[in-house]
């Protein structure tokens, strides 16, 4: 891995990020995305990465067997990944995708988005910002800020994801919080099924952990067995 920083002239901050670079390939090989929780970022991006490494391998994703990249950025603390287009992190990390496209040999087809907590919000939020740009996606409990969970589910209906969620989570609730103006997992993949989304559920992981925390999605990674299929 290497420890990395790109600069906006006009953002509101500079994100620093982890990238992890096979060995020299000519083939175009995948990218995977992971997006830490809230307040785990900082200006040394080590949290974000040490929270993401256990997270990654308990998903059975092997990069032995497929060589990827993986990109972990840290936002500074207090800092959220939801955001709109062209605004707060998507300002920032859109060019500095575009820019890891231009100069490393990333298969556009096969770029993957993951996150956990404020992460998960990041990656259902990317998801719906550039449907186009992700393969799949793992958000871990997460929810989305929007105003018509039909429109958004519209735009990601015909994506592979796996949503993990711990039923009893009271930091990120499953359901709808009429006071943030945020649906969780539940009411995302309601949504999914009413508009009957081809590709959804590809797998939905909701359990009681007894817990009472976002903690109880990490205690769900690691009874499972593997992560389903989520593209060529």
């Amino acid at each position: 891995f290497e420890r990395l920083r790109y600069c906006l002239g006009d953002a509101a901050y500079t994100l620093p990020f982890a990238l992890f670079s096979p060995k020299k390939t000519k083939e175009k090989i995948p990218l995977l995305i992971y997006l830490h929780g809230y307040t785990n970022g900082g200006e040394s991006n080590l949290i974000p990465f040490f929270e993401a490494l256990p997270i990654i391998f308990r998903t059975k994703i092997n990069i032995r067997k497929q060589p990827a990249f993986i990109l972990i950025p840290s936002l500074p603390r207090f800092e959220g990944f939801p955001s709109k287009e062209g605004e707060g992190f998507d300002k920032i990390f859109t060019p500095l995708f575009e820019k890891l496209i231009s100069e490393y040999p990333i298969d556009e087809k096969r770029v993957y988005i993951m996150g956990a907590s404020n992460g998960g919000m990041g990656s259902w939020t990317q998801l719906g910002i550039h449907p186009e740009r992700y393969a799949a996606a793992i958000p871990m409990m997460g929810c989305i800020h929007d105003s018509d969970i039909s429109v958004y589910c519209e735009k990601i209906k015909d994506k592979p994801i796996w949503a993990v969620h711990a039923a009893d989570d009271m930091a990120v609730g499953i359901g709808e919080n009429k006071e943030f103006g945020s649906f969780g997992s539940d009411i995302i993949v309601d949504g999914l099924k009413k508009i009957g989304s081809k590709n959804f559920p590809s797998s939905y992981t909701l359990k009681f952990i007894a817990v009472n925390s976002s903690q109880g999605t990490i205690e769900i990674l690691k009874e499972l067995a593997g992560v389903p299929s989520l593209g060529a």
